[in-house]
């Protein structure tokens, strides 16, 4: 049978734990997957952490299953964007345990809350690679070790809310390459004809710090950049030529 994103995982009767979809018109930008701090870049050849929020219902007949078991398994994938999305053509970079007892009913918990954060190097450089340089969706799923395992063919991202998805770019820099290149998607809600979108750049002259800390490894590595202090109050440190 083909991959049915929008029905719920048939191997999955857990009626207690989930991860958040991002908004009804986004709902591939799920705010409980998060790369490098909300990045949504990851750096090809480097290591990349990825974090998981998992969401726990309250104890009720739904959550019954969940009372026998004692961890919750958290799956990260990378794929190459499209609908339908499955496992056969992705890649797990990261299957971790969240302890139930750590999870309370309506509660929530990360992976780095529980101290076991995806550290995710990808190493193609081939962009036809699901984990290769260029735009990619990161996949993840939850659930009891008591339940599944899930589909091995489909994800089931929208129908399912063991599932969810967050779209990325996977970039590669090498320590020539003076700069960065990446694609912009955006939403055309007109399905007949084409629309313009405008694209703004601004500088921003007093970054955040954890803005510094996404950027500098990139910076860093092109050869052409080196980090540097400042006498600034603030504590400020930019890039030099």
């Amino acid at each position: 049978m083909a991959c049915d994103d929008l029905i719920a995982d048939p191997n999955l009767s857990d009626q207690c734990i989930s991860i958040d979809d991002g908004p009804p018109a986004q709902w591939w930008m799920s705010p409980d997957i998060n790369l490098n701090n909300f990045s949504d870049v990851a750096i090809g050849g480097q290591n990349n952490t990825v974090d998981v929020t998992v969401h726990r219902g309250p104890d009720n007949e739904a959550c019954s299953q969940l009372a026998v078991s004692s961890n919750i398994i958290v799956e990260v994938w990378v794929s190459p964007g499209g609908l339908n999305l499955s496992p056969v053509g992705a890649v797990n970079i990261g299957t971790k345990l969240i302890p139930k007892a750590q999870l309370p009913p309506n509660g929530t918990r990360s992976l780095s809350q529980a101290g076991a954060i995806v550290n995710w190097t990808p190493v193609s450089t081939n962009p036809s690679d699901p984990d290769g340089p260029g735009h990619r969706c990161l996949i993840s799923r939850c659930y009891p070790e008591t339940d599944g395992p899930p589909q091995a063919d489909c994800f089931h991202v929208r129908g399912d809310a063991h599932v969810a998805q967050r779209n990325i770019e996977i970039v590669k820099v090498s320590r020539r390459q003076t700069r960065i290149i990446t694609q912009i998607r955006t939403i055309n809600p007109d399905a007949e004809r084409p629309q313009f979108a405008t694209f703004r750049v601004e500088t921003d002259t007093t970054p955040d710090k954890r803005v510094l800390d996404v950027l500098a490894p990139g910076l860093n590595n092109t050869g052409v950049f080196k980090r540097v202090a400042t006498d600034r109050p603030s504590g400020f440190s930019g890039w030099q030529l």
